[in-house]
């Protein structure tokens, strides 16, 4: 089964997501973050990965710091966040807590719940998944949106930095599967 469907067939045993709502953490894989836009580009880190390195789209290596788990859930208002936290034992937020769209992302230190720029909350994409030339049938992607910020993880247009910006219903480098490249 295609990695896609994998988190596909996961997604729906618990149902189809709103923006308003959160996946519970047992459906959430261990596995990279891959970009919607092209699915041979996962969420890794710059440099060693020890310490607040940027994070940035690159190949999919599977190295540690390309694979994710959630550490962590919480609640932030009204819907569940999730810590993520990488082989390399970082977890995933945005530099300085910034609330600025185009803030750089970072892995650090996991700090407590309460830090909710290091909170994620997965919120169903509205756009199909675009793998090579064709979409990809099912539920899926999803925005990642900050707790802190209320902005989404995405990628620079046409680069490889990694982001958080207002959330785009048509940009797929905001789109985001959790699984195996």
């Amino acid at each position: 089964m295609r990695p896609i469907r994998r988190l596909a067939v996961g997604l729906a045993s618990v149902g189809v997501l709103s923006v308003g709502m959160a996946l519970p953490a047992a459906a959430l894989p261990t596995g990279s973050l891959i970009n919607g836009g092209d699915r041979s580009l996962c969420l890794g880190i710059q440099n060693s990965g020890v310490g607040s390195d940027n994070a940035v789209l690159g190949g999919c290596s599977r190295s540690p710091t390309q694979t994710w788990r959630v550490r962590a859930t919480t609640v932030v208002g009204t819907w569940f966040g999730y810590q993520f936290e990488n082989g390399a034992n970082q977890c995933l937020g945005v530099t300085g807590g910034s609330t600025a769209s185009g803030a750089r992302v970072v892995q650090g230190p996991c700090g407590a719940v309460s830090d909710h720029s290091q909170i994620w909350r997965p919120a169903q994409h509205v756009q199909p998944m675009i793998v090579g030339y064709h979409t990809d049938p099912g539920p899926g992607p999803y925005w990642l949106v900050n707790g802190h910020s209320g902005l989404c993880l995405g990628v620079t247009t046409g680069g490889t930095t990694v982001i958080q910006g207002t959330c785009n219903t048509s940009s797929v480098t905001q789109a985001w599967v959790i699984g195996s490249p």
